[in-house]
C-alpha cells in the first residue's frame, strides 16, 4: 500500500531527526535551540502510529502460522539489509577511532561493550533490557527494534484473535498497559531500555486508526491547516515542560500517538493544500529514502562537520556553521538515495528471495 502524501510527510519528520541530532557547538544557537528541532525526538512516534496503519492494511488478514512465518520474513527482509549495513559501519568506525584516533571520541569504551551493543542492534534487542539498557551500536536502531517486536506482536494477535472488536479492545489494553509502565518507570520518550513499550503506543494505535479509516466519511480539506498549528503548539508545550514530571509524562504520552494518529486519519480523509504539498516530487523524495536518511544520519553528522572544523580547523563562524550544515544535509541525502537503491532494494530483494525462495518478488514501494 502506498499513500504518497504520508510517504512525504515521513520524509520531513526523518529530515527533522538530523536536525535534533546535530552538534551543539557546531551550529548557531538560534537553530540548535528551536523549540521546533529540540523537541524532533517526538517525530519518532509518527513512525510508529504509520507503521501500524500499514500493517495493518497490508497484513490484517493473517490467520495461520505459516502467513505468520512468511509476513515476518518479509519484514525481516524489509528492515535487515540497512540495519545490518549501518551497524557494522558504526561498528567499524567505533573501533578504529577507540585503537587510532582516540581524540574522536568523548568516552572509549572495551572491545566486549561494542560487542555486546552491536549483538543488541542485531538481534532486534536493542529497545529491551534483555542485553542492556543502550540503544545498540548504532542509536538510532533502537526504534527499528520496536517496529521488529511490534510486527511480532501484531502478527500473533492477528492469527490468535478473529473478532474485530477484540481486536480493537486488545490494541486499547496494550496501549494503556504500556503508558502505565513507561509512567511507572517514570519516562515515556523511552529508547534503549523500554523504547519497545513505546513502539507498542503507536503501532496499536495506527492499528486503530486503519479500523477508524474503514469507515465511510470524508473530512473538511480545510482541517489540514490544524495540523501544523497543532504540532507547533504541542512541540512548544513539550520544551516547556520536564518530560520525566507527572505533568510530562501524562502530557507526552496522551498528546503525541493521539495527536499523530489523528493526523494521519484527516489526511486519509481529506486532499487540501497540504496534501498537495507533501505529494510535490522533492518531498516525496525524501520520503523514498527516509529509512537510510534514519538509519545512515548519525554517523555521517558525527564525521563530517568534526573533520571540516577540528580537522582542517575552518573558522567555526556562523556563516561556515550553516554552510557545513548543508552540506552535510546533501552528503546525507546523497549517501540515503545510495543505500535505498543498493542496500534496501537490492539487499532486501536478495534477502527476500532467499527467505521465501520466491524470485519474482518486487518489493513494495511503501517503506515501513
Amino acid at each position: 500500500m502506498r499513500i504518497t502524501k504520508l510517504d512525504g510527510l515521513r520524509g520531513i519528520f526523518s529530515l527533522m531527526i538530523v536536525f535534533l541530532h546535530y552538534k551543539k557547538p557546531l551550529l548557531p544557537n538560534y537553530i540548535y535551540d528551536s523549540f521546533i528541532i529540540r523537541e524532533s525526538y517526538a517525530f519518532v512516534d509518527f513512525f510508529f502510529v504509520l507503521s501500524g496503519f500499514v500493517i495493518a492494511h497490508n497484513y490484517n488478514s493473517l490467520k495461520s502460522k505459516d502467513e505468520f512465518w512468511k509476513y515476518l520474513k518479509k519484514r525481516f527482509a524489509r528492515l535487515y539489509p540497512l540495519l545490518l549495513f549501518t551497524v557494522l559501519i558504526n561498528l567499524s568506525f567505533l573501533l578504529f577511532t577507540t585503537y587510532f584516533l582516540p581524540q574522536f571520541r568523548n568516552n572509549i569504551e572495551p572491545l566486549s561493550v561494542h560487542l555486546l551493543k552491536t549483538l543488541d542492534s542485531l538481534t532486534f534487542l536493542n529497545s529491551t533490557p534483555i542485553l542492556g539498557d543502550s540503544s545498540g551500536t548504532n542509536p538510532a536502531s533502537w526504534s527499528i527494534s520496536s517496529e521488529m517486536i511490534s510486527y511480532i506482536a501484531f502478527g500473533l494477535f492477528c492469527i490468535s484473535i478473529a473478532s474485530k472488536n477484540l481486536k480493537i479492545i486488545f490494541s486499547i489494553g496494550l496501549i494503556v498497559i504500556s503508558c502505565l509502565f513507561l509512567y511507572h518507570g517514570g519516562e515515556y520518550f523511552s529508547n534503549g531500555k523500554f523504547g519497545f513499550l513505546r513502539g507498542f503506543v503507536g503501532f496499536f494505535s495506527g492499528y486503530i486508526v486503519w479500523e477508524l479509516n474503514k469507515l465511510k466519511f470524508k473530512l473538511n480539506n480545510n482541517l489540514e491547516f490544524v495540523i501544523p498549528i497543532i504540532l507547533v503548539l504541542i512541540l512548544h508545550r513539550l520544551n516547556t515542560i520536564e518530560n520525566t514530571s507527572q505533568a510530562g509524562l501524562i502530557f507526552s504520552m496522551i498528546s503525541i500517538p493521539l495527536f499523530f494518529s489523528l493526523s494521519i486519519l484527516c489526511l486519509l480523509k481529506t486532499n487540501g493544500v497540504l496534501s498537495k504539498l507533501l505529494d510535490l516530487k522533492p518531498i516525496q523524495f525524501l520520503g523514498k529514502i527516509s529509512y537510510s536518511v534514519y538509519l545512515n544520519h548519525g554517523i555521517l553528522i558525527l564525521i563530517f562537520p568534526r573533520v571540516v572544523f577540528k580537522v582542517f580547523k575552518l573558522e567555526e563562524t556562523e556563516f561556515n556553521q550553516i554552510l557545513i550544515l548543508s552540506i552535510s544535509i546533501i552528503l546525507v541525502l546523497t549517501f540515503s538515495n545510495f543505500t535505498y537503491k543498493y542496500v534496501e532494494q537490492k539487499g532486501g530483494k536478495f534477502l527476500r528471495k532467499q527467505l521465501l525462495r520466491s524470485p519474482s518478488y518486487k518489493l513494495s514501494s511503501q517503506q515501513t
